[in-house]
């Protein structure tokens, strides 16, 4: 499994905060090679009341400082060139408790490192560039900057959950929830540091974005397991279930033609993937079917509760026997549930056992026979039919 140290992290962007022993040590030493705070601080160009504090830790209000990583590498570099092993890079990144960017920034506590690549890490990867947004700092028109931090957000209770878990591959990370409600659905979005969003480009060296990001080349040289993982994350975010395969969306084109080439490295089969197509959504749109429709519900699914429930039922119809019906019975069947309650042409097709899009021909049918109506409700599939014989109706 890669590991990915310190030394692999934007050295201009995040700043950390060792252990109070090993920290006054480190100082302690550093003095003894270069003297005073005030020569220390000239070494650096940094103002000596700054150099101080982050000498003792705090300052008088208590406030803790941390301190650059850049500044770490320096110092580690004088301290071991005059034989104070104990303060190499990798020894620093035993001691490390604690990291961030910016002096208002959330801090990253109890740090994983050397940060593992693992499923989790890959997957908040994902998910970031799916139904996520990697973070962005902007410019005022006064000069100032504000950024906006790196956000997940989903509809799907068991995803928001899984990427609060994965969080855990960089440490303690804290993050704001919060929900809102659209026409459709109830909605989560989870709010995280932007220290993840600069180690995410560093160690990946692509832009964290959906609109504009590629996925990683270091991901084609992954393990299958790993690569399915992307995959997953991906269609859980931007694929939609159909009833002889998957189709996956996005604005940015490049990002699916990443993903075909990385389906391509992890087994998938090329006749059976679709070319990328421009659709009526103003998005692009890739569709995997037949083998490889079979193949990702054997080797990798989904964690979305309801697209998994889906899958199931997708791959299980395609594997049984047709069943041979007489003519009008599922047509009966499905005016007989239609009458007992009002249902999506999704929740029909499950209980009939057949394809949405015979579901779909039959309650056309039934509507210009004047036999049923369909009326909006909230949530995803948001078309209910319901039976109502208008002929039967008598005139008033």
């Amino acid at each position: 499994m890669k590991e990915y140290h310190i030394e692999d992290f934007p050295k201009d962007k995040i700043r950390i905060l060792l252990s109070e022993n090993y920290r006054t040590e480190f100082w302690k030493s550093l003095k003894l090679i270069i003297g005073s705070d005030e020569k220390i601080s000239k070494l650096v160009n940094y103002p000596h009341s700054v150099i101080t504090k982050m000498r003792l830790g705090k300052n008088s209000r208590g406030t803790t400082y941390f301190l650059p990583l850049w500044m770490i590498f320096k110092f580690s570099k004088i301290l071991t060139e005059n034989d104070y092993k104990k303060f190499s890079i990798r020894n620093i990144e035993k001691h490390i408790i604690a990291f961030k960017t910016s002096s208002t920034s959330n801090i990253i506590k109890n740090p994983t490192l050397p940060l593992l690549e693992d499923e989790r890490l890959v997957r908040v990867f994902m998910h970031l560039i799916g139904d996520g947004f990697g973070g962005r700092i902007y410019n005022r028109p006064d000069g100032t900057k504000f950024y906006i931090v790196p956000t997940y957000t989903n509809t799907n209770k068991k995803l928001i959950e899984e990427f609060v878990s994965d969080l855990r591959a960089f440490g303690n990370v804290p993050y704001h929830k919060r929900h809102g409600y659209t026409i459709r659905r109830k909605y989560w979005k989870i709010l995280i540091p932007m220290a993840i969003k600069y180690i995410f480009e560093q160690i990946y060296n692509v832009e964290l974005s959906a609109s504009r990001g590629r996925l990683p080349k270091r991901f084609l040289k992954m393990s299958n397991k790993l690569k399915y993982q992307v995959i997953r994350a991906f269609c859980d975010d931007e694929g939609t279930i159909q009833d002889n395969g998957i189709v996956v969306s996005s604005s940015n084109k490049q990002q699916l033609e990443d993903l075909k080439i990385l389906m391509l490295k992890a087994g998938f089969k090329e006749k059976f993937i679709t070319d990328i197509k421009f659709g009526i959504r103003n998005t692009y749109n890739l569709k995997f079917y037949g083998d490889n429709f079979i193949f990702y519900g054997k080797f990798i699914g989904s964690r979305h509760s309801e697209k998994q429930d889906t899958l199931n039922f997708q791959i299980n119809r395609h594997l049984k026997p047709r069943k041979i019906t007489k003519e009008g019975e599922t047509k009966g069947k499905l005016i007989k549930l239609l009458k007992s309650n009002s249902l999506t042409s999704l929740e029909i097709a499950k209980k009939l056992g057949i394809s949405q899009t015979w579901t779909g021909a039959y309650l056309r049918e039934l509507i210009r026979g004047g036999e049923a109506v369909k009326f909006y409700r909230g949530g995803k599939n948001k078309i209910t039919y319901s039976y109502h014989n208008i002929k039967a109706v008598p005139p008033a």
